[in-house]
């Protein structure tokens, strides 16, 4: 009898926080969707043409997508002494962290947890925090460096993932 007790009482506090569950559950996708468009969409790194943008990678730790780094790579031709030149350039974004961070993933999960103690979470709200959220963002001309650029010449050859396999997370 005391088993049969306990097991209601554990079925019934577990049915209880269900609902708090959820709603927790739809504010972290909401969230964590926000950022991705927010930030974390490489796309969005250059005011240049998206059609420029070569490689762009979004990197989310495991299968519940936290914002852990997003990477771009663009070449643009810049005309310098009347000839045309090309320029690539890497722009990367990434969750903030710090030496106690033991996975790349926590970097992502820590920045959603911090901005769900907001009771508002839109869009609008998550923009305005982002801005003081710590993200870090970096940026490296590719073009000084040789190696780099043969590199990135032969990466349309390289065959990143299966064909046969898809995120449907990212191919909404």
């Amino acid at each position: 009898m005391f088993m049969l007790e306990f097991g209601i009482t554990l079925i019934t506090s577990n049915m209880g926080s269900n609902n708090y569950d959820d709603h927790n559950h739809q504010k972290v996708i909401s969230i964590r969707e926000n950022v991705r468009q927010l930030a974390f969409d490489p796309k969005t790194f250059f005011e240049e043409n998206y059609s420029n943008i070569y490689i762009h990678i979004i990197y989310t730790g495991d299968d519940y997508a936290w914002p852990v780094y997003s990477i771009a790579i663009n070449t643009r031709k810049l005309e310098n002494d009347n000839k045309y030149i090309d320029q690539s350039t890497a722009r990367m974004v990434r969750a903030p962290g710090d030496s106690t961070v033991t996975r790349p993933r926590h970097r992502g999960a820590n920045l959603i947890n911090k901005l769900a103690q907001e009771p508002n979470y839109s869009k609008e709200v998550i923009k305005l925090k982002l801005d003081n959220a710590n993200l870090e963002w970096l940026e490296a001309d590719l073009s000084s460096c040789q190696n780099a650029i043969k590199v990135l010449s032969e990466a349309s050859k390289a065959q990143w993932i299966d064909p046969n396999i898809q995120n449907t997370y990212l191919n909404k």
